[in-house]
């Protein structure tokens, strides 16, 4: 978004285009050494500096925090992607910052717990609580700073005001009240309880809204947000039993969209419609909602001749792609029994 207001300024300077070269470079190399393999790659992937890694189970220089407290520091991975370099200079440095202070000081937190013997607490220091307590402190700041202009909304929503702006905030309030009526129509009919609708749509929503204002504001390339397990703070705030068995399979085929955020088309959406002019803007609104309808069926289609026509053991060259599924039903499977 920086560069939309700054275009002229930014790419007028030498070292900025340097930098366009140089990791042009080393994207092109590495993907050249994926397809030569006799040619060099320069390491810029994500590898683990303490702890184990993900892939391999390769040890950095985990060897050196193996005494308590410390061991309990975790993983930590460094990658050096030059596209993510060069989004974080156009970041506001408060955003740098709390990217920072906040993995430093969720590390701080795991040593000292482990220190004090706090770490024995199952789920201690309640991370995934404290990703979704961040969330709803976002959310509330947004409606609070917004309170004015949701006024001026609801006003003209509410007034006999033929203005095109007053017919747009109609359009788009008549779009969420049906969208949300169809959404809990559909969630009753795969067996969730009409008191759990509005309870799971709302932590959804507000998850959702704080993501697309840190999208739009920060530009990062991806945006998961696995922490923050809406079904899983359900079953435990109300019990696998309190639920019931229906609203345990209505949560598990939702776990989906609601695993980690990546494939949320909010911010997406919103970054387009900041990128586009005022008198283009109109245009784009029917555009989004024909893709968005034309996208997700061809998903489905895609996904689904890939895994029939490849074999999912196959699919993505290794079983990675059946363990999601299976993570998930397997956790069902748990839940009812």
């Amino acid at each position: 978004m920086q560069l939309l207001g700054q275009t002229e300024t930014l790419l007028s300077r030498p070292i900025v285009w340097i930098g366009f070269a140089i990791s042009a470079v080393i994207c092109l190399l590495n993907g050249l050494s994926f397809l030569l393999p006799s040619l060099p790659e320069i390491p810029v992937k994500r590898f683990v500096v303490v702890g184990f890694g993900w892939f391999g189970g390769s040890q950095g220089f985990g060897h050196i925090v193996l005494e308590k407290p410390w061991n309990a520091i975790g993983r930590i991975s460094v990658s050096f992607y030059p596209f993510v370099i060069g989004l974080g200079f156009l970041m506001p440095i408060d955003l740098l910052f709390s990217g920072w202070f906040f993995f430093l000081f969720y590390k701080a937190q795991l040593v000292i717990s482990n220190a004090l013997g706090l770490s024995k607490m199952p789920g201690f220091p309640y991370v995934d609580r404290q990703c979704f307590g961040a969330a709803v402190g976002l959310f509330l700041s947004l409606v609070l700073l917004g309170w004015q202009h949701f006024r001026s909304v609801i006003h003209q929503v509410l007034v006999q005001n033929l203005s095109d702006e007053s017919k747009l905030y109609r359009t788009a309030i008549l779009g969420l009240i049906i969208g949300f009526a169809l959404l809990s129509l559909f969630s009753i009919r795969i067996g969730m309880s009409m008191w759990l609708v509005p309870i799971f749509f709302g932590i959804y929503f507000i998850v959702a809204i704080a993501l697309t204002r840190m999208r739009a504001e920060l530009g990062f390339p991806a945006h998961a947000m696995e922490h923050i397990q809406i079904d899983q703070m359900l079953i435990e705030s109300f019990g696998s039993r309190g639920l019931g068995k229906s609203n345990l399979v209505a949560l598990t085929l939702y776990r989906w969209f609601i695993r980690s955020f990546t494939s949320h088309p909010m911010p997406h959406q919103l970054e387009g419609l900041k990128m586009v002019t005022s008198n283009t803007r109109r245009r784009l609104y029917p555009a989004l909602v024909g893709i968005s309808a034309v996208a997700s069926v061809t998903v489905f289609w895609v996904m689904l001749h890939l895994y029939y026509q490849h074999g999912a053991i196959n699919f993505g060259g290794s079983s990675y792609g059946m363990k999601f599924g299976a993570r998930v039903f397997n956790g069902l499977q748990r839940w009812l029994s």
